[in-house]
């Protein structure tokens, strides 16, 4: 049987923009029992297909501001209902295989590589009286945890402006789309026949 839950503080911050579109409503429902990737599904009510679609698109947009990119999206054109998956945004571990850590980069995920003894440490902190907290401070490149200790890691210099800046390959494309432009038409210019159709 699932669980309704009260949001926290530090949950309904990120629920702000739904407050702005005046949501019906917004509930809680822990699901740690179901799955093993999230704990909390999160419903937000809206009296109209208008108003869901006006929701989800200004909670992508007032998320996205704050460097919170959704995994995934679906129906928020039609708002019969929309699905928003924010779901990981950050592995830790003391090693990742190459194709998987590359891939993480283009989805949106930040990998962080530490020594395994670190590990170990925050698994048994994790288990210990008082719930563990780690607040990932990418621009500054270190974790926080809630005891007041902090941990560095490392990261490329540009897969870190990427996943700040939201950037994946295409959007990194689209910052040049003038430049890809302006050589199209000198192509154009130079080399008329590539842009012609051959004869039948």
């Amino acid at each position: 049987m699932t669980k309704l839950i009260a949001l926290t503080d530090d949950l309904k911050k990120y629920f702000i923009p739904a407050f702005e579109r005046k949501a019906k409503s917004i509930t809680g429902v822990n699901v740690e029992q179901f799955t093993s990737y999230t704990d909390v599904l999160i419903i937000i009510e809206g009296s109209s297909q208008r108003q869901v679609s006006s929701i989800a698109q200004h909670l992508i947009k007032r998320l996205k501001e704050k460097k919170i990119k959704a995994i995934g999206v679906e129906g928020v054109k039609e708002g019969e209902w929309a699905l928003l998956d924010y779901g990981f945004k950050v592995i830790i571990a003391p090693s990742f295989a190459d194709i998987f850590y590359n891939n993480c980069f283009k989805n949106g995920i930040l990998p962080i590589v530490l020594d395994e003894d670190m590990v170990q440490q925050l698994f048994q902190k994790s288990g210990g009286e008082q719930a563990l907290e780690i607040t990932v401070d990418l621009e500054n490149q270190k974790l926080v945890l809630n005891d007041g200790s902090e941990i560095s890691f490392e990261v490329d210099s540009f897969r870190k402006h990427c996943l700040l800046e939201g950037l994946d390959d295409i959007g990194l494309t689209l910052q040049h789309v003038d430049e890809i432009r302006a050589y199209e038409e000198r192509r154009k210019q130079e080399a008329p026949w590539l842009f012609t159709n051959p004869a039948i």
